[in-house]
């Protein structure tokens, strides 16, 4: 069974076994894995596990989803992969047989009111981002609707 490690400042603050189908992070007491920190969106991040394999998804939060110092939309984990919410790291420890099977190569797909998170570590696994994320672009007014 695989499990997840939660540390911050490089002390391991709780072990997480992996038991259900999907593992929802961030600030909500609503998900698996609390994370009390205002980096952390209130609906941060899912893992879900789809046969031996464990898909990380970033739920549009504000600071991101980092894993081995890459920003990430979606990726497939594998043992040992280090993923980077706020200022927390959570190791991800997976079983025997998803070892064998488990590979390194990331899914690249498209991406609460938060304290957007400005530290050197945040700004430093930004730059060595591939490419360079562009700002949302500004919706288009249709209409505008009044009452007298």
């Amino acid at each position: 069974m695989a499990k997840l490690i939660l540390t911050f400042s490089k002390q391991v603050i709780r072990e997480y076994p992996f038991d259900k189908d999907s593992v929802t992070i961030g600030r909500n007491e609503d998900n698996a894995i609390l994370i009390d920190n205002l980096a952390v969106s209130g609906f941060h991040a899912r893992i879900d596990r789809t046969g031996s394999e464990y898909i990380l998804t970033d739920l549009q939060s504000t600071n991101g989803t980092f894993v081995n110092d890459q920003k990430v939309a979606s990726y497939k984990l594998a043992h040992g992969d280090n993923i980077v919410i706020g200022k927390h790291v959570i190791l991800f420890v997976s079983s025997e047989s998803a070892r064998v099977e488990g590979g390194k190569e990331g899914i690249k797909l498209p991406l609460d009111r938060t304290v957007v998170l400005d530290t050197v570590k945040q700004r430093e696994l930004l730059s060595k981002q591939k490419t360079v994320p562009q700002a949302p672009k500004a919706r288009e007014r249709i209409g505008v609707l009044s009452f007298v």
